[in-house]
């Protein structure tokens, strides 16, 4: 939308600011997830029947065990 608002202003300035809001654009349409082991390790457990039982902080559990996620660390709970 702001894109589309200084398209009828002129001026390097104005050129300036419209790329570095594509970029900005284009790297908040890439995807968002980081630490791609831990998430490909907590689908497995998912897989394998944990389930999720808070979001924030992540916390999964298994019958009588459960685990958090802190600091990008999978951590399991006494």
């Amino acid at each position: 939308m702001l894109l589309r608002m200084l398209d009828g202003v002129r001026g390097g300035s104005i050129r300036r600011i419209k790329a570095i809001l594509q970029v900005t654009k284009d790297w908040f349409m890439q995807e968002q997830r980081y630490l791609p082991a831990l998430r490909a390790h907590i689908d497995y457990l998912i897989s394998k029947g944990w389930v999720i039982a808070m979001r924030d902080p992540l916390k999964l559990q298994f019958r009588d065990e459960t685990c958090v996620v802190m600091h990008g660390m999978l951590i399991g709970e006494d």
